[in-house]
């Protein structure tokens, strides 16, 4: 789905919408429980995550909020909470400060605090919540790029198999 609205993805599924300027992005889930499917061409982890993102639909730089769950063809599974402001790599939260186990309940938010117009010198922040385990993690952030959202502008809540 990046970079093709309304199309299809071999691994993407959800919503994302491209038609006005979008300053902030809310969303809920809950945490599935993973296993592992062998099959000859399987890799040897199988990943899926669930998140919110503002940007990234018709460009290459996206803010996203989410959690990732991954097993192992052993069967060893992991959990967590990240953000990514790209072009920049995802930041994993630290699982034994913010732990994300099957059947939590996640809230996650992003907002733009400041400079929402295209070409500003933009402030967002980025704010996850596990309802379960009762934990608030948030983060100012001013991306070193000018984020899509004013330019050009898209919301999306997916899922990543």
């Amino acid at each position: 789905m990046p970079g093709n609205p309304g199309g299809t993805s071999n691994n993407w599924s959800g919503y994302a919408v491209a038609t006005a300027n979008y300053t902030s992005i809310q969303g809920n889930w809950t945490v599935p429980s993973v296993s592992y499917v062998s099959a000859s061409s399987a890799p040897q982890t199988e990943l899926s995550s669930a998140w919110i993102g503002i940007g990234g639909v018709s460009d290459s730089s996206l803010i996203q909020v989410g959690t990732v769950q991954q097993v192992s063809s052993s069967g060893a599974t992991s959990y967590y909470a990240f953000y990514e402001l790209i072009p920049a790599g995802e930041v994993i939260l630290p699982t034994a400060q913010y732990p994300v186990s099957p059947g939590d309940a996640m809230t996650a938010m992003i907002e733009c605090l400041s400079g929402c117009e295209p070409n500003a010198s933009q402030q967002w922040v980025i704010e996850i919540v596990n309802l379960t385990k009762n934990w608030l993690y948030d983060h100012a952030a001013a991306p070193s790029h000018t984020p899509p959202p004013c330019h050009p502008p898209s919301g999306s809540w997916r899922r990543r198999a």
